[in-house]
Parts: structure tokens; sequence; C-alpha cells
């Protein structure tokens, strides 16, 4: 009975084994399939980023300048310029025109500088809404990542439970077993003993005795 207690509990171990080797195989690809797959996304996301990016800064680019708006300074040497051409005082109007041309040069230089700015405004904003995108996929990923390391916990820890459970149970039987055996084996010795010394079994010890 003891070799056969002892096999059964071998055998619950090694199933528990395998049971548990499995266990991880099933939840080391899982986990990695997940791995694999976040991977994808995000290498996804930013080639789509990347090709939205470059699209988004052509169409930027491709917008015409505005319309150029001058200063009053500039608008009045140019009326000064007119007024001093139609009078044919041709050098004081020459000398007006090249103050105004350099303030005009002055001015649009300004102007696509700012335009230049705006530009670059509108992409850091477009690139700062991909990287609040990207942040918010990887968030998630990581969410997902913890729900699995948590659903993986609790499974070890029912497979684990489980495993006490069969274990416990079979001491039990075991134990209830062996009881019964050792009672069974006591109370046949008890009998045997019982007999051998009854008053009965002394007298026909003693009778044989005087016969012989």
């Amino acid at each position: 009975m003891r070799s056969r207690q002892i096999a059964e509990r071998l055998g619950v171990e090694e199933a528990h084994m395998l049971e548990f080797q499995q266990f991880n195989a099933l939840w080391d690809k899982r986990m990695a399939e997940f791995e694999q797959k976040s991977a994808d996304l995000e290498e996804a996301m930013k080639e789509r980023h990347g090709t939205e990016l470059m699209e988004y800064i052509r169409n930027a680019q491709s917008e015409p300048l505005r319309k150029p708006k001058f200063s009053k300074e500039l608008l009045n040497l140019r009326k000064i310029q007119q007024t001093l051409a139609k009078q044919k005082e041709y050098a004081e109007a020459h000398k007006i025109k090249l103050k105004a041309d350099n303030l005009e040069a002055f001015e649009l230089e300004k102007m696509r500088n700012q335009h230049q700015m705006r530009l670059s405004n509108v992409v850091e904003k477009f690139k700062a809404k991909q990287t609040s995108e990207l942040g918010a996929l990887r968030k998630r990923v990581q969410t997902g990542r913890e729900e699995q390391k948590k659903q993986r916990q609790l499974d070890l820890e029912r497979l684990l439970q489980r495993y006490q459970n069969v274990k416990s149970e079979l001491e039990s039987q075991q134990n209830i077993e062996r009881i019964r055996a050792e009672k069974f084996m006591s109370y046949h010795l008890n009998s045997k003993t019982s007999a051998s010394l009854s008053p009965t079994a002394n007298r026909q010890n003693s009778s044989g005795s005087i016969g012989r």
C-alpha cells in the first residue's frame, strides 16, 4: 500500500509539473504574440505619420503668400515719389524711390519670415498631434501588457490552488486508507492474541502435555 500511495503522489506531482510547463509555454507564446502585434502597430503608425507629415508640409508650403500689407510709411513714400515725378523733380523722386525700395524690401523680408514662422508653427502643431497619438497607442499597449500580466498571475494562482486541492484530497484519502488498514491489522492481531490466551486453549495445551 505504501508503494502504491507514493506512486499516486508522484503521479500528481508529475501531472502538475506537466500542466505548469504547458501553462508557461502557452502564456509565453501569448505574451510574445502581444508584443509582436504591439510593435507592428507602432511601426505602422510611425510610417503613416511620416507619410502624412510630408504631405502636410508639402500642402502648407504650396499655399501662396498673403497679399503684402505695407506700412503707412512706405505708402506715404510712394505717394511722395509719384508727386515729385509729376512735378518733374526727378532727382528728388529718385532719392525717395531708393528709400522706398529699401523699406519695401525690408518689409517683404519680414513678411516672408513671418510666413515661414507660421508654417513652422502649424507643422509643429501637427507633429505634436502625431506624438500625442503615438503616446496614446503606447499607453494602450502598456495597459494591455499590465492586464496580461495580471491575468497570467491569476491563472497561475488558480493552477497552484487546483494542485494544492488535488494534493490535499489525495493525502486525505491516503490517510483514511492508512488508518483503516492499521485498524484492520490491529483488530486481527488482537484477535489472534486473545485466542492464544483463552482458557480453552490453555486446557487443551495442558491435556496435550499429560497425554504425552
